[in-house]
């Protein structure tokens, strides 16, 4: 079997042993997903425009910055246990300088807020007028 391949099973067993363990600990946990869910489309007045351009870029902002925002804190505190965790050790040591870094920062922003959005709508829009 191809690494790759047993990097994906892998994970999918490991996600799917979550989920066990999650409705384990927490019987109610597929109706409060369910309520969470329903909550959501209501939220967006059942708008399938505004739940799958803002919401799913929202979230991915939202997983994105967390766990950017943990990393860059590791890197620019200088956490020598996190070291040897590292896949390329020769690089951003020093940290990169706060220049290079800002303008990162608002690169990414600018692609989050408006080039996602907008590809994700041209994906929308397709989808939408061939299930009508």
């Amino acid at each position: 079997m191809a690494p790759r391949a047993a990097g994906v099973i892998t994970r999918v067993v490991v996600f799917a042993l979550g989920a066990l363990l999650l409705v384990r600990v927490d019987p109610a946990f597929p109706a409060s997903f369910k309520t969470a869910w329903t909550e959501a489309i209501r939220w967006c007045d059942n708008d399938k425009t505004i739940l799958f351009v803002g919401a799913t870029n929202a979230w991915g902002a939202l997983v994105y910055w967390s766990v950017g925002a943990a990393y860059t804190v590791f890197n620019f505190t200088q956490q020598t246990w996190i070291e040897r965790y590292r896949v390329q050790p020769t690089k951003n040591v020093p940290v990169v300088d706060t220049a290079k870094f800002f303008n990162a920062v608002a690169q990414v922003l600018f692609n989050q807020v408006f080039v996602g959005p907008l590809l994700a709508y041209g994906a929308l829009r397709p989808a939408c007028s061939q299930s009508r």
